[in-house]
């Protein structure tokens, strides 16, 4: 029996394909519970992280960390106030974790839709290796805006407070 070229390459990328799926689904279907967390990530985080592109300028943040919750405060000149009250997400393995939230709502300017996302990593019991993106869209404002789209991160080490 003689196979052709085509029908040969075919199989190989439907077996490949097929057993590409199967991976997906092994790691999907993987479950983790509470024995998967570092205990040492609880804790209130707190330090300054450096945005790219401007080593001089700088976000501090608080992160809050608890076994189900995280929240998330932005300080500005001493003055600490929640970033996005109950809208963000905790998901952790390990010694890594992600705080995550996506918002929408109106104001002055138009309509705004924005998500923000710290990950991060334990360096030891009392540093937390933290790379936070923010990403806006000012759905009223033109693209060609300076504030209508826009993205911004930066890195930084956060210490622990307590």
């Amino acid at each position: 029996m003689r196979f052709s070229p085509l029908i040969l390459l075919i199989s190989i990328l439907m077996v490949a394909q097929l057993s590409g799926c199967t991976t997906i689904q092994s790691h999907q279907a993987a479950h983790h519970d509470a024995s998967d967390r570092d205990p040492r990530l609880n804790g209130t985080w707190q330090g300054k992280v450096a945005l790219a592109g401007n080593a001089e300028q700088a976000m501090e943040f608080r992160l809050d960390i608890t076994d189900q919750k995280g929240t998330v405060w932005v300080g500005t000149k001493g003055v600490w106030r929640e970033a996005k009250p109950g809208a963000f997400h905790l998901n952790v393995l390990e010694s890594n974790a992600m705080l995550f939230a996506t918002d929408a709502g109106h104001d002055d300017e138009g309509a705004w839709v924005e998500s923000w996302v710290f990950v991060t990593t334990l360096l030891d019991n009392d540093e937390l290796l933290v790379e936070w993106t923010r990403v806006a869209n000012n759905i009223d404002k033109p693209k060609s805006a300076v504030d209508g789209k826009f993205a911004v991160h930066g890195s930084g080490t956060l210490q622990r407070m307590h």
